[in-house]
């Protein structure tokens, strides 16, 4: 059987290959580093998938523009990233700052998101553009708060679900404000199904991320209660179970709405909730 990211990819698989070239051009664009490219092209485009479903509409020029330049921003971020976390390894590969330096690393980051957002003016306007310049300045705020917060021991899952809100949750935002403009429900869908999504990547390497000082919901929520000796066991459950509370809240809204978000999103919501369970 079919799991729903490989019905939701069969579905917009032609879309995302446009988006997919549009990306490598923007990696391309940095003549000096443009053998990277291909290295910077091998995720899952899940946040341009999220452009296509909540849209449920025709898929035209400008939404695979604005699906791009979300993807491009994305990773312009991982670059970032794996500079401030000093991570090595990035997809299974070694990542770009390891392999070509700090320096090199912060540049071309840079140069992808100036790519993103002169893709995105040129072929899709002033507001969409204005939704993406802002995921990027709470992308940044997210950064700052996290960095704040390394090896604090005091960090509360508030702050945590405020770090991913503005980190992670904040492309979502953009892509359900560039495509539905004027519904507050689908920026409050985009909200849940970002956090979800980071949650259920923070419980691939909670070791990894603590042992950086970077305290994902597990260790959190093991904090908070009477034992650290559970942050691998109970408490992983719950912290799925927490994100499978916000992709409930999002398809509820889904259901009960009056607009028409059609049966994609919630598709894609599904994948989120098969993501948590496998954890």
């Amino acid at each position: 059987m079919k799991s729903n990211y490989d019905k939701l990819r069969d579905q917009f698989g032609k879309h995302l290959n446009k988006v997919r070239g549009k990306v490598l051009d923007a990696a391309i664009s940095l003549e000096e580093l443009s053998e990277e490219a291909d290295k910077l092209n091998e995720g899952k485009m899940l946040r341009p998938l999220f452009c296509f479903c909540i849209g449920n509409r025709e898929i035209d020029e400008q939404a695979i523009n604005f699906a791009a330049s979300i993807e491009i921003v994305h990773n312009a971020s991982l670059i970032h990233d794996d500079l401030l976390d000093k991570s090595i390894t990035r997809r299974g590969q070694v990542s770009f700052p390891a392999r070509e330096g700090a320096n090199s690393a912060l540049l071309y980051g840079d140069s992808l998101m100036s790519e993103a957002a002169l893709l995105c003016l040129d072929q899709c306007g002033t507001d969409k553009t204005k939704s993406l310049l802002r995921a990027v300045k709470d992308m940044c705020r997210g950064e700052l708060l996290q960095e704040q917060q390394k090896f604090c021991g005091a960090v509360s899952s508030d702050v945590y679900m405020k770090i991913i809100s503005l980190k992670t949750a904040s492309l979502f935002r953009a892509a359900a404000e560039g495509i539905r403009p004027e519904s507050p429900k689908a920026r409050f869908i985009a909200e849940k199904c970002g956090a979800a999504f980071q949650i259920s990547n923070d419980l691939e390497d909670t070791e990894a991320d603590s042992s950086a000082g970077i305290y994902t919901l597990p260790y959190i929520l093991a904090c908070e209660s009477e034992s650290l000796a559970e942050v691998f066991g109970r408490h992983r459950v719950l912290a799925a179970g927490r994100g499978l509370e916000l992709l409930d809240e999002a398809e509820k809204t889904v259901i009960n709405s009056k607009e028409d978000f059609g049966e994609e999103i919630i598709t894609f919501i599904r994948y989120l909730q098969e993501r948590l369970l496998e954890k």
